[in-house]
């Protein structure tokens, strides 16, 4: 899986692609187009019921704030919901988060895929600062996502 702030810096032939849909990094809609037949997952750092994942980290959303929009998210029907955050806050947005059923995928930057127990996703290198790239290892998570994302909230 790869994510960037600059969507034209990953790849076309990326199977899995992240982006943002509020913020200052947030992708223009024609962006999401450049990968046709791409699982998309969508990345809110303000809180939007658009997104898939909340952006848990410094200038964006706080463990308390993840909180709050998995609650919107589930009065709005939309049972998908997934927190983006550093290894080092993990236990933070556990201990905020918790009795809310949710994913974590996970920052541990080691430049090599791996896995961190409760998670389904593991984001591994930041590639040059180019894109981020992500491990994504729960074929149901994926497949949540793709399911939530119907129908494409960002028509050519």
């Amino acid at each position: 899986m790869y994510d960037a702030v600059t969507p034209r810096n990953i790849p076309e032939s990326a199977e899995v692609v992240a982006g943002y849909v509020d913020g200052n990094y947030a992708w223009p809609p024609e962006a999401w187009h450049r990968w046709p037949n791409a699982l998309k997952v969508l990345i809110t750092v303000f809180g939007s019921t658009k997104g898939n994942v909340a952006d848990v980290e410094s200038g964006n959303m706080t463990p308390g704030e993840a909180r709050k929009w998995i609650e919107a998210k589930r009065r709005e029907g939309m049972p998908e919901s997934t927190v983006y955050c550093s290894r080092s806050v993990l236990d933070e947005v556990r201990a905020a988060c918790r009795g809310l059923d949710y994913s974590v995928w996970v920052a541990d930057w080691t430049d090599s895929p791996h896995r961190i127990p409760g998670t389904v996703a593991t984001q591994y290198s930041n590639a040059g600062n180019a894109y981020d790239l992500s491990m994504a290892y729960s074929q149901e998570w994926l497949d949540v996502i793709n399911k939530a994302n119907r129908p494409w909230p960002y028509p050519r």
